[in-house]
């Protein structure tokens, strides 16, 4: 009988520190997932004291529902370089990727967040815009839609240059805000947004002479533009 308690002690000892290795991996797992993918959202400090709540009760299959749950968080929250390349903006578009967000906000209650889907009648209107600009500098503000056939290149919806700071309202308008009107059919449309620092003004004659077969690669080399700042870009399915 001794023997036998013994015995049973000892395999659930073992079922025990088992469960407490699966449990510690676990823990680093997520853990690395949350450093690689959130280093710059604020959540990290929240998600960490849950964890080693969860962990100091010992509730095994609560730990694995935080972990599955960590690993099933959207790609909307990853950062731009990564979303422009996930989406193939690199390279259909531009060749180096903006490192910091614009905030693309419209009316509709409909933001931008590297790649989510919008449905046509929230993005009609003409978007708030915001990034952390300079007021000493002046900004050049381009939205286009590279999914046009490839006999037109790009289709251009938005061009501001001339921006001071982030005051879209007092650049000058080289084209006005065009709202997505994909015809039906035409599948996954992606709309990008680009904020590109100037060295000096532009002028009026920099302006393209239309939409159809715009180049946002082109637009920038000849305006001495570099790569752009910041970015940010939805998604349509028509």
């Amino acid at each position: 009988m001794h023997l036998r308690s013994y015995n049973e002690m000892t395999y659930a000892s073992r079922i025990n520190k088992k469960e407490s290795r699966t449990v510690m991996t676990l823990y680093f797992l997520s853990e690395l997932y949350f450093v690689v993918l959130l280093q710059h959202i604020h959540i990290y400090s929240l998600w960490e004291t849950t964890l080693w709540t969860t962990l100091s009760s010992g509730s095994y299959i609560m730990t694995c529902v935080l972990f599955a749950l960590a690993l099933s968080i959207p790609l909307i929250l990853a950062d731009a370089p990564s979303a422009f390349r996930n989406s193939r903006i690199i390279p259909d578009l531009i060749s180096t990727p903006p490192y910091n967000q614009v905030d693309v906000f419209y009316k509709t209650g409909f933001k931008a967040e590297q790649g989510n889907r919008a449905q046509l009648d929230e993005v009609q209107s003409k978007p708030d815009l915001k990034w952390e600009g300079d007021d000493n500098l002046y900004y050049t503000l381009i939205m286009t839609d590279p999914d046009t056939p490839s006999f037109i290149r790009e289709f251009l919806h938005y061009l501001v240059v001339n921006i001071p700071g982030s005051k879209v309202s007092n650049g000058d308008v080289f084209f006005s805000y065009f709202p997505p009107s994909p015809p039906p059919g035409a599948g996954y449309k992606r709309y990008v947004f680009l904020v590109y620092k100037q060295d000096s003004k532009i002028s009026d004659n920099a302006a393209p002479d239309r939409r159809a077969g715009f180049s946002t690669s082109k637009f920038a080399e000849e305006n001495n533009l570099g790569n752009p700042v910041y970015g940010n870009f939805f998604t349509v399915q028509a």
